[in-house]
């Protein structure tokens, strides 16, 4: 039973790891599909005017996608750990860590995140957690929206650092977010 259950999380570990376009951002986000997620960019970016901020954003993969198949023009600043490439348009991503997050206050009208709350290497224990919280919460915009996904629980990766569902729930709370899940459980919504 143990190998089968190693079996799974190895599986799904495998889908979150994948190459993760429109669709996966999509569903992982709490999305139906990714028309829903195009009419909630659009709608909280004000037509494209004000960025949102792509917390573990990887190489530009969505951003891409938007510009290049579904002709939307989003100003996305993806954020990460590593050097990477430049966006369309140039644009350079900022490299650095969750827990000092180099923009200034109120910067964002939205926060994405697919994976990156619960890698390891962005979150490595409940402090770090606290830390990347207050910061989130330092960089939103009053009335702003941050979707983190996938919830804890729905990779294993979270479970190397320590922190459980109740944890992150309870911690965000006292940071004064209002804390809820999308309908199937995938991402938290903290506003």
């Amino acid at each position: 039973m143990e190998s089968g259950t190693f079996h799974q999380r190895e599986q799904r570990d495998r889908v979150f790891e994948s190459s993760r376009g429109l669709e996966e951002h999509s569903i992982i986000l709490g999305f139906e599909n990714s028309n829903e997620f195009i009419k909630w960019l659009i709608k909280k970016t004000n037509c494209g005017v004000d960025p949102i901020l792509n917390l573990g954003g990887g190489i530009n993969r969505l951003e891409k996608e938007l510009r290049e198949y579904k002709k939307i023009n989003v100003d996305i600043v993806n954020f990460g750990l590593a050097p990477l490439p430049q966006g369309p348009n140039n644009q350079k991503p900022v490299k650095g860590d969750w827990t000092h997050l180099p923009f200034a206050d109120n910067s964002f009208v939205s926060v994405i995140s697919v994976c990156g709350i619960t890698e390891p290497r962005y979150i490595q224990n409940s402090q770090n957690l606290r830390i990347a919280l207050t910061e989130l919460k330092r960089v939103l915009c009053k009335g702003a929206e941050a979707r983190l996904g996938p919830a804890v629980g729905m990779s294993s990766s979270i479970g190397e650092s320590g922190i459980t569902d109740k944890l992150f729930i309870d911690i965000a709370s006292e940071l004064g977010f209002d804390v809820k899940k999308d309908e199937g459980g995938l991402c938290y919504i903290l506003t």
